[in-house]
């Protein structure tokens, strides 16, 4: 009897300790519809873009601790961040991130400016955003691993 309960217990903890080792943060467009949507880079894969569509919203997972976020588009130079051909260095922004944790964002340009607002959501308040502006379809999906490996095909 100890024997089972012991070994039950053992399951229990290698089930509970093998849950959700990933973060998610769910992105979705503000606002006005423009022909493009938003994109940036991140640290975890510097070479492909994430993209928020208009009409759809974008899934991030990743197995890393925090995430690095590349803006794109225009930067200021500066003697002190440009490399040796005076092109400006991206510097990264980063957000911590728990293991297990799930985020929501509204991301979309401030009225005729270059920069971006982001609003953080509680998950109430996403899914009302989605559903008043009826913003449907399949989920853009990034997977990217703290190792280099990435993907954007949904689990």
């Amino acid at each position: 009897m100890k024997y089972h309960l012991l070994f039950g217990l053992l399951c229990l903890s290698i089930t509970l300790a093998s849950g959700q080792s990933t973060s998610k943060i769910y992105l979705v467009r503000n606002g006005t519809v423009t022909l493009s949507g938003i994109r940036f880079y991140t640290t975890l894969d510097k070479s492909k873009p994430i993209v928020v569509k208009n009409n759809a919203y974008t899934v991030i997972e990743t197995d890393a601790d925090s995430l690095g976020i590349l803006p794109d588009g225009p930067y200021e130079a500066s003697s002190a961040s440009d490399d040796e051909y005076g092109r400006a260095i991206r510097k990264a922004v980063y957000i911590p991130l728990e293991k297990g944790k799930t985020y929501y964002f509204k991301v979309g340009r401030i009225y005729q400016s270059q920069f971006f607002d982001v609003n953080d959501l509680s998950e109430q308040a996403f899914k009302l955003y989605v559903g008043i502006n009826r913003i449907d379809g399949t989920p853009q999906y990034y997977f990217l691993g703290k190792s280099g490996n990435s993907s954007n095909k949904l689990p």
